[in-house]
């Protein structure tokens, strides 16, 4: 294409004024004709306003001939979105691109139940309780603007939908690339750094620290162990005595999850400074060290690169079952246009 022309800046910076009167001073400086044009905008809306003030814009200039005439050939150029003005040229054009004259469009609505559709039945029935597990090990919950509560075992669909829409929208043919940069990312973020090194390790714990932790806690919250001196009293806390009751429970469970202890140690660490006597704190600091290093273990690494690949071999197959539907009932999809759009912009036949 020749005499390209692309404005980008804020909303109110002038825009549809500097394009408006880029057109319509070619136009009457006979440099281009109407249908020579080819706008595109987000909505329709914009395209209309655009068309209607190009042809203001045109009559205004009554000293010039054929001025009305111009202004309503505004009308036959290509001013729309990018989705209607590409869908325009595959129609016009199919032959070029060797495909169906009997195309039709698929919406984003109809696309996104079809996804949604593949995802019901994707899983085998070992990452079904794989992801089940990854759900609870880090207590994957529910948006609060959700209608669901507790905890959300469809999480991971929202991950392949995302990566399947942007893989649409940039045109990716290989996601070989993507998958292994997300990989080494996992690895980077999972590595515990220190003064002396970089590296992951085991999470090591002792849930019979916790316990005895735990029980001075209860005892200086019931008031049989005194508190700290110089701090100012414990408030009688109902909030308090429910979660001591919580960790009791959830510490004598035989498998504790990330999400278990990440709670255990935001707990410990708001605890008032009435608990912190030399027998809590002698106890607390090593617990809070063994807890340092929670999302930086062995254990979360493993756990996110399984997720990883499993997440990217769910979007390739998606991207393989949606091709294939849409081959077989002559369907395209807004992203198709526009590529075969840029196709068919390079093409002389078009130009």
């Amino acid at each position: 294409m020749n005499h390209v022309t692309y404005i980008s800046a804020g909303a109110g910076s002038g825009k549809t004024f500097t394009l408006t009167s880029i057109l319509a001073d070619l136009i009457i400086k006979e440099k281009a004709t109407p249908e020579q044009f080819i706008l595109t905008t987000f909505t329709e809306a914009a395209a209309a306003e655009f068309k209607e003030k190009a042809k203001a814009k045109i009559y205004e200039q009554q000293q010039t001939p054929r001025y009305a005439e111009y202004a309503e050939r505004l009308d036959q150029a290509m001013i729309g979105t990018v989705d209607s003005i590409a869908y325009s040229f595959v129609q016009k054009y199919w032959h070029l691109l060797g495909i169906s004259p009997n195309l039709k469009i698929i919406d984003d609505e109809q696309k996104k139940f079809f996804i949604g559709q593949i995802l019901t039945s994707i899983a085998t029935p070992k990452e079904t309780a794989f992801l089940k597990e990854f759900c609870e090990e880090f207590g994957i919950k529910h948006d609060w603007n959700d209608d669901s509560y507790g905890l959300n075992y469809d999480f991971w669909k929202d991950d392949v939908k995302e990566i399947f829409e942007k893989v649409k929208s940039y045109d990716v043919k290989d996601l070989k690339e993507s998958r292994e940069k997300s990989i080494s990312f996992a690895k980077e973020s999972t590595k515990k750094i220190t003064d002396k090194n970089t590296n992951t390790e085991p999470l090591n714990y002792d849930v019979n620290l916790f316990m005895n932790l735990l029980e001075i806690i209860k005892g200086i919250d019931e008031g049989r162990i005194p508190q700290a001196p110089d701090a100012r009293a414990l408030r009688n806390s109902e909030t308090r005595k429910v979660d001591i009751r919580k960790f009791f429970f959830i510490l004598s469970k035989k498998k504790l999850t990330i999400k278990d202890l990440a709670d255990f140690k935001s707990f410990l660490e708001d605890l008032p400074k009435g608990f912190q006597t030399n027998q809590f704190l002698s106890l607390r600091q090593p617990a809070l060290v063994s807890l340092s290093n929670l999302y930086t273990n062995t254990k979360v690494r493993d756990l996110v690169i399984e997720y990883i690949n499993l997440i990217f071999d769910y979007v390739e197959k998606a991207q393989a079952a949606f091709q294939e539907y849409k081959d077989k009932q002559h369907l395209i999809d807004f992203t198709d246009m526009e590529v075969r759009f840029l196709e068919l912009l390079d093409k002389k036949e078009v130009q």
